[in-house]
């Protein structure tokens, strides 16, 4: 008998299960990924449909949904009874679902909305318009123009951020200032960490419907509408030097998922505004005029505290310094990110805002 034949058959056939055995782990961690991605694109969905119970009847948004790669279809459906072919008999009987996907191995959501047509089933790319009405929100299919363009990819990334431009006229300044301002972004703590958690995304087609004065002030739905063409969580609206001209203090904001960005300012102003609407930090700066009006209590801004300033309590490095927000709060360190990025101490968001800030990237996870 041929020793050396019957060694080789075995060394294959010992190779042969190597590799089936790393394929089938390979295929389990990416069926888990697959997972956790539809969850967190139903989490997408249903946060969209709480936004909007806030809002006055007739504010609109239309987005972009990014779904795990594996989902081809999404349907939305009011009857009691839904008979998508993909679905078993058992899955069509007994599902207490309205929101249904294929393949029907992505598990079906229970969520509040309201349709004109059911069911309302969309292919991917997963582009919907949303309009509050009285009592509900109307959930229709969009149809977006396709101008948008990736700059930075990441594997692993959770957060999807979009820009779009007002006033520039060559797409590849307004993508060098988005470099610039991901260059700032990413050089501060905690973000400098977590780089790889985020997708760019750039409109390049130039926005018009804004004004400049004290404020950028915009017409919202349109500018939601250039801001849906691409995949975002959040976005941000640059306003070209150009059209600030001479103009001085022309003040950059933020609300909802959304900031504006006066461009001639220090590419810091980013990084505060993003705090904003990433991790609700308020300015650390006393500004009563403006946000009484709010009615806020110190349990609505978590970088701010009341006497003895017992929030951060413990945290190395923080402090409790007058004036947070309002008068009568306090901030964990005499100066920030959040209150005067314009000198050296105002370079780092400090330690209590940074744990805040991390707690958020954590929901990213």
């Amino acid at each position: 008998m041929h020793v050396l034949p019957v060694i080789l058959v075995f060394i294959a056939l010992v190779l042969v299960g190597v590799t089936l055995v790393v394929y089938q782990q390979t295929s389990d961690v990416q069926v888990a990924v697959n997972l956790v991605e539809h969850e967190r694109f139903v989490k997408s969905i249903a946060a969209t449909l709480d936004r909007l119970e806030n809002k006055n009847p007739g504010a609109e948004e239309t987005l972009t949904f990014r779904a795990s790669e594996g989902v081809q279809t999404i349907c939305f459906t009011k009857e009691e009874s839904v008979a998508f072919p993909w679905l078993s008999l058992q899955q069509q009987l007994h599902s207490e679902k309205n929101v249904f996907f294929q393949p029907s191995d992505y598990s079906a959501a229970s969520l509040s909305f309201s349709l004109d047509e059911s069911p309302l089933c969309i292919s991917s790319p997963f582009s919907l318009s949303f309009t509050r009405k009285r009592n509900s929100t109307l959930i229709r299919g969009a149809s977006l123009p396709h101008t948008c363009e990736a700059l930075s990819l990441n594997e692993d990334a959770t957060i999807d951020l979009a820009f779009i431009g007002q006033g520039y006229n060559n797409e590849n300044v307004l993508a060098s200032d988005v470099h610039a301002y991901l260059s700032t972004l990413f050089s501060i703590d905690p973000f400098s960490s977590h780089e790889e958690k985020f997708n760019v995304y750039m409109n390049p087609t130039p926005f018009e419907d804004c004004s400049v004065g004290s404020y950028i002030q915009c017409d919202s739905t349109q500018l939601k509408k250039a801001a849906a063409s691409c995949p975002h969580d959040y976005f941000f609206l640059l306003v070209d030097r150009s059209l600030l001209g001479s103009l001085t203090g022309t003040r950059s904001s933020a609300v909802d998922n959304y900031a504006k960005i006066d461009t001639s300012d220090n590419t810091l102003v980013l990084v505060h505004e993003f705090a904003h609407v990433f991790a609700d930090l308020y300015d650390e700066y006393e500004d009563d005029s403006y946000y009484a009006a709010f009615g806020l209590t110190v349990d609505n801004i978590p970088n701010c505290a009341e006497l003895p300033c017992d929030k951060w309590s413990g945290v190395l490095g923080t402090s409790c310094s007058k004036d947070c927000t309002l008068s009568s709060l306090y901030r964990s360190t005499d100066n920030s990110l959040m209150r005067n990025y314009y000198i050296p101490s105002g370079k780092t968001f400090g330690p209590w805002n940074e744990q805040l800030l991390e707690e958020q990237l954590g929901e990213h996870s």
